[in-house]
Order: C-alpha cells, then sequence, then structure tokens
C-alpha cells in the first residue's frame, strides 16, 4: 500500500537541529505527518511498523552512543532502507557535529557505500545532469530533478562527500565554483569530484547526505523533493520489517560477507567489534585481521575510553 509522507526525525533532546533548521521543519510539518523522536527504543519500534516514508537523522550524539539501544536503532534504520524500502537521509545538524573518522567508519562499515569525510567550505553547487536514481528494489519511489521544485544552483555552506559515484551526486561544483569566504581569497575549486549532496540506492531503498550546514532554503527544497513533498517525487511504498525476513544482516568488516537472517529474524552468528560497536565480524580470524590492518586507530573514535592494546 503506498502511503502518505509519513517522517520520522531523530534528534537529540535539546539539540540544536531545532534552533538551525527551523525553516525546514515548518516546510515539512505543513505537507506531512512528522514525529520527533530522541529515544532510541521507541524509535527502533516506530520503525518495524511500517507506517513511515521517510527518516530524517538530523544529530549524531544519540545515534552514535555505543549504548544497545543505540546500536539496534542502527540496524534498524538501516533495515528500514534496504529490506523495507524506506528512504534514509543524514541532514540537519549531522554534518557539523560528527567527526570525520566517525563518519567514514560507519557509512563504509554499516551501509558498505565508498562516501568519505571530504571538505568543509562554502561555495556555489549546481544540479548535476549526470545524476541518476535507481528504483530497482523499489518501483514505487520516484523522484525526477526536472520535475522537482529544486534550485538550478545555491550557495552553501557544507561538509562534502569524498568517494560517491558521479551519478549520484544530486548537486556538484562546477568550473565557475570559487572559495565563498570572508578571510580567504575567492580561489577555484579545484576539487570537483565531491558533493554535499549525495542519493545513493541501498537495497529496497535509498540513503541519502546533505551536508549543508546552515539551512539554506535550496536544501530545505532538495529535502522536501526527496521526501515526496514536491511535485515531482513520490513517497515510497515501504513494508513492514517483517516482510523480509531472511536477509538484511550485517557486513563482516573485513572479508564483506553478509550475515543471512533465519525466519525468525536472528542473525547466524556475526559478532560486534567489542569497542566501537559498529564493525561487524563473521569470524574471529577477520576480527584480528581488521583490528591490526588499522581499525585499531579508528576504533577509539566511537569510544568514551581511551584505546587500550587488546583485540575488543
Amino acid at each position: 500500500m503506498s502511503l502518505a509522507p509519513n517522517i520520522l526525525i531523530l534528534d537529540q533532546d535539546g539539540g540544536l537541529f531545532t534552533e538551525v533548521w527551523g525553516s525546514l521543519i515548518a516546510a515539512l510539518q505543513a505537507t506531512a505527518a512528522v514525529t520527533f523522536d530522541h529515544q532510541p527504543t521507541s524509535a527502533a519500534l516506530k520503525l518495524l511498523s511500517g507506517s513511515f516514508t521517510t527518516v530524517l537523522v538530523v544529530e549524531p550524539a544519540m545515534y552514535f552512543s555505543t549504548a544497545m539501544p543505540n546500536r539496534r536503532l542502527r540496524d534498524r534504520v538501516r533495515d528500514f532502507a534496504e529490506l523495507q524500502g524506506g528512504t534514509v537521509l543524514f541532514c540537519g545538524s549531522f554534518s557539523s557535529m560528527t567527526r570525520p573518522p566517525t563518519f567514514n567508519l560507519y557509512f563504509g562499515s554499516e551501509w558498505r557505500l565508498p562516501w568519505t569525510f571530504g571538505d568543509y567550505h562554502r561555495t556555489t553547487m549546481a544540479l548535476n545532469p549526470a545524476f541518476r536514481v535507481s528504483t530497482a528494489g523499489n518501483a514505487s519511489f520516484k523522484f525526477d530533478p526536472d520535475a522537482a521544485d529544486l534550485e538550478e544552483a545555491y550557495s552553501q555552506k557544507a561538509v562534502h562527500i569524498k568517494g560517491a559515484p558521479r551519478v549520484t551526486m544530486l548537486y556538484v561544483p562546477t568550473e565557475d565554483s570559487r572559495l565563498e569566504s570572508r578571510v580567504w581569497q575567492p580561489e577555484p575549486i579545484t576539487d570537483l569530484t565531491q558533493s554535499p549532496t549525495v542519493f545513493a540506492t541501498c537495497g529496497k531503498g535509498h540513503v541519502g547526505f546533505l551536508g549543508d550546514v546552515n539551512g539554506e532554503t535550496g536544501t530545505t527544497k532538495t529535502v522536501l523533493a526527496l521526501c515526496g513533498l514536491a511535485e515531482g517525487p513520490k513517497p515510497p511504498t515501504v513494508s513492514s520489517d517483517e516482510a523480509s525476513p531472511n536477509a538484511g544482516g550485517r557486513y563482516c568488516a573485513a572479508c564483506g560477507k553478509q550475515e543471512l537472517r533465519s525466519a525468525a529474524g536472528q542473525g547466524d552468528g556475526f559478532k560486534r567489534c567489542g569497542k566501537c560497536q559498529i564493525c561487524h565480524y563473521c569470524s574471529r580470524i577477520c576480527q584480528t585481521a581488521h583490528w591490526s590492518g588499522g581499525h585499531k586507530k579508528e576504533c577509539k573514535y566511537m569510544r568514551d575510553e581511551d584505546d587500550e592494546d587488546d583485540l575488543p
């Protein structure tokens, strides 16, 4: 059954999102049902219902906690896109409040995406004519940038993503883009391979990143469009989690093998890193190899305690 846009926003109680992004919140509430939740357990339960079409992850503090309820929420968010056919957008204050090592570890290990934390500056971005959205996993999702009410180009101060395929970049710098700063000279942007606005297919659904930190009008329009609140896009059909119980397991951070889930929805034995709680492993051999291969250094960014020499 196709749903009207129903949006779940994962924020932090008393966080900055509601202060900086008031215009986005007002625009969403004017055209869709919007629910805020900063409790990981209740948010995870909401995602199982299949009643939401889009999840906005707008602040990292609650989301990246190593506590068990928060870890389960991260799993549910990925399953919401990959298995249920929903759309997950990392936007709002997420980019400005997330540390680069945490960003790289999370999207590389849990989402298996080639995204890495890139440059942070203000410049003018233009719609990418090469942008394409695959609907192979969920034919109910429709998004046509030409039909949506998007800015052809606009200035934004943003965190950029490196490593994303060109066809997944909605906005890109052009040869005319210059560094826009009150301090530095307006030098040309030389790296045209980075983007502050990326949107990619993930299983049956989609995942996007919007690195704008100031809540520009152009970004508000983009979020609305990707949520199915513009004339061009349509909200996806989202199923309950029980619809696909035998897929969507975690990925081994070392070898890439995917965990299979039983009919009861249980995994086949993959273990998490005991410290960062993000990386998963199919065996002790893979865990040891990943730890000595570099995870020992990156793991510390996901924990409150100092790094130790022993394996987790």
